[in-house]
This record gives C-alpha cells, structure tokens and sequence, in this order.
C-alpha cells in the first residue's frame, strides 16, 4: 500500500497542516484546529455524497491550542496597536492645532503624531485586518468545543468582549479553553 504525505503551511498564520493517506486511511494533523474542522466537513460531505461510512476520530490537544493563540498573538497585538493609534490621531491633531509647542506631550503620543500619515496610510490598507483576525479566533473558539460536543456560539459576545476590552494572550487561552470561568 503506497502511503501519500502532503505538508502545507498558510502563509497567513503560520500555521502547518500534514495529510497522510493510503487505501481506506486518512491521517490528518495541524495546529489549527478550524483547519481540521474545515477537513472533517469535507470528507463528510464528500462521503455521504459518495454513500460511502467514514469514521472519524479527533484527539484535541490544549498545547496545540495555545500555539496557535501565541501565533496569533503578535498579529493581535500590532492590529490593536494600530486601531488605537488611529484613535489617537484626530485627538493628538486637535492639540497641535491648539498648542504651539507640544513638547509637553507624552513621548508615545509624540511618535503618533510624527507617524500619523504612515499610521493612517497603513489602517487604510488593512481596515479591516483586525476584525479578520477576530473572525478567525471565534471560529478557533467555536470549532474547539465542537470537537469535544458542545456549542458555545451563546458564548461569542463574552471572546469579542476579551478581544476588545481585555484581550491578553493567557485570557484569551484560559477562555477558550474553558468559556465557563
């Protein structure tokens, strides 16, 4: 039986993907778990389709879970950085236009205000890069804990909440990990 190993990688994320089958066995592995859920339904659809029994087993591990949130979390960290840099901006012109001399700024507020065409330029490009990569940890979230059975869509309000408010990396883990703390 010749065995077939492919290995992708996204671009996006990082994040990698190890298919290996041969003849009535199909092995999947990725450190994103939507990745595997997008898998899973598709096999699924494909076999009942095909009126073909398929048996599919899912070993979920809170490790992988973690690494994937810690490489999402620089992206987090620069789209939230940006978005409340553009906040900023229109409140830190305002001044400038009021005063003279702005020396007494705070020197962070100072780089927005020396950066802000850059800063806007940028958000522009990327409008809506933040929100894209919200999407993808609430789909993380919800396919997580349909792995193991349970819906937790109810739950959406409560991760968008963390990931605009209170978002840390061990929050946002110990979250998804258990959304009933």
């Amino acid at each position: 039986t010749d065995e077939v190993i492919y290995h992708f990688t996204s671009v996006l994320l990082n994040t990698t993907l190890l298919c290996k089958y041969k003849a009535g066995e199909g092995v999947f592995r990725s450190d994103n778990i939507t990745t595997l859920a997008i898998l899973k339904e598709g096999v699924t659809k494909e076999a009942t389709a095909r009126k073909t029994r398929v048996n599919i087993s899912f070993d979920h591990n809170e490790e992988s879970l973690a690494h994937f949130c810690q490489l999402m979390h620089p992206k987090l960290m620069y789209q939230l950085g940006l978005s409340r840099k553009m906040q900023l901006i229109e409140a830190l012109k305002e001044v400038q236009m009021q005063e003279e001399d702005t020396s007494f700024l705070d020197p962070d507020y100072l780089e927005i205000l020396s950066s802000a065409e850059q800063v806007e330029r940028e958000f522009k490009q990327q409008p809506k890069h933040l929100l894209y990569l919200h999407g993808i940890l609430k789909d993380l979230f919800i396919d997580f804990h349909k792995f193991k059975g349970t819906n937790v869509k109810h739950r959406i309000p409560q991760l968008e909440s963390l990931l605009l408010n209170d978002y840390s990396l061990d929050a946002l883990v110990q979250f998804i990990i258990n959304p009933d703390r």
